[in-house]
């Protein structure tokens, strides 16, 4: 084992190193103002064939996900 580790030495580790950040809608809103482009906020969309489906009607009700479009 290495010290501090409970993982054998030589062995992948297969759990991601994520970093996760926040920034206000207006930092990116500023950002793409200041580079001279067009920005506008998105909401999230589902394939009319996956209407009717109890997992995203749920999903898409209390969805965590928000897009952009951003062109320059």
């Amino acid at each position: 084992m290495m010290p501090g580790s409970n993982q054998p030495r030589g062995e992948v580790s297969r759990e991601p190193d994520l970093q996760n950040f926040y920034l206000s809608p207006q930092t990116y809103q500023a950002a793409f103002r200041e580079a001279g482009g067009d920005f506008r906020w998105v909401d999230v969309s589902l394939q009319p064939s996956e209407r009717g489906n109890p997992f995203w009607d749920e999903f898409m009700r209390r969805s965590p996900v928000v897009g952009f479009v951003a062109t320059r």
